[in-house]
């Protein structure tokens, strides 16, 4: 059986409040999905990114997707909105974090983000939360 490269990180800020809001990426071979935890999205927030911006469920909707299937306590305790994206998509995925960011967050242009990131099935590791520069 092979095993399969996968890549998993978070984005992090801090709000006025000091509030962390996630976002998180996974990286598979043929694909990248966005996923924001119901821990760090309001309803009002997500249902406008619903109403806003295209391709983007709930996790727990889609079994038809095989992370969802292969981790489905998580997907029912936390409920995440995500969108999935090709890697020719990379400036959709990027207009939707600012999106999010900045029309839905309501974050300064100028705020600081910080970066957890891990891999799976390989040894090579990641930053745990270092500051983006």
């Amino acid at each position: 059986m092979t095993q399969v490269f996968y890549t998993r990180g978070l984005a992090f800020t801090y709000s006025n409040s000091n509030e962390r809001r996630t976002t998180e990426f996974a990286f598979r071979q043929d694909r990248f999905y966005l996923e924001l935890p119901n821990a760090t999205i309001y309803p009002q927030d997500a249902d406008q990114i619903l109403q806003c911006r295209l391709g983007f469920y709930w996790a727990k909707n889609r079994t038809d997707l095989p992370w969802v299937r292969g981790d489905w306590k998580f997907m029912v305790k936390f409920n995440p909105l995500q969108k999935v994206y090709l890697y020719r998509d990379e400036e959709t995925a990027a207009e939707d974090m600012a999106f999010i960011l900045f029309q839905i967050w309501h974050f300064p242009v100028d705020s600081p983000l910080y970066v957890t990131a891990a891999s799976f099935h390989t040894n090579h590791r990641f930053e745990r939360g270092k500051r983006i520069e």
